[in-house]
């Protein structure tokens, strides 16, 4: 779960979906990142909304291309990878890999974490950040039509979202502060992290009235 009081955290969240914009809408997520640097940060509040923000703004883009990669993008992606990351990893994973598998089920078979080194790790994870944004880049057209359904559910989860929040505004106390935490930390999930998740499954995670 992402610690919403985290700079970097939220800072990391933005970074990694902007990629998804196009490149004239990024000027206010890298002012951000200017601001930073310049030690003039914005507000915390100003962070965690603008983060909200840009990961709304990319969400369907980020569901579409899961869909891809997940299914017919996943050779390109595993091709990619291997052909980029240093020849030790590249042995490492192709030898555990079968016809059938993605990058994501290599990774994920038992026992991986204690025969993979870390920094091993965080070099696939490095080189697959680039891959996706190559891969993002070559088939976004494609991806539209998959996009276009996107943000249907996503208008849709964020009218819910918006009912379920002047409900719990109009709550008291300890009942109302559970109520807003539950929907913030689902926003952070589909939008910071890019979770999916349908509506049935965001009211039953919601505490009742």
């Amino acid at each position: 779960m992402l610690d919403l009081r985290d700079r970097q955290a939220l800072l990391d969240s933005m970074e990694a979906v902007l990629d998804y914009l196009p490149a004239k809408e990024r000027k206010p997520f890298e002012d951000v990142y200017l601001a930073e640097r310049e030690d003039e940060p914005v507000s915390h509040d100003r962070l965690l909304e603008l983060s909200l923000q840009a990961g709304v703004e990319t969400w369907p883009a980020r569901q579409a291309f899961k869909q891809f990669v997940t299914s017919v993008g996943q050779e390109l992606e595993w091709d990619l990878v291997t052909k980029h990351v240093s020849r030790p990893v590249a042995f490492f994973l192709l030898q555990r890999k079968t016809d059938e598998m993605g990058l994501d089920q290599v990774l994920q078979q038992e026992g991986i974490e204690h025969a993979l080194y870390p920094e091993h790790r965080q070099e696939i994870e490095l080189v697959r950040q680039e891959a996706h944004r190559l891969l993002y880049q070559d088939h976004k057209e494609m991806l539209e039509p998959v996009m276009h359904e996107m943000r249907s559910e996503l208008d849709g989860i964020r009218q819910f979202l918006k009912r379920q929040k002047e409900e719990a505004l109009a709550r008291t106390g300890k009942e109302q502060e559970e109520s807003l935490d539950a929907l913030q930390q689902i926003e952070a999930r589909l939008f910071l992290l890019g979770e999916w998740l349908p509506i049935e499954v965001i009211r039953d995670e919601l505490p009742t009235a």
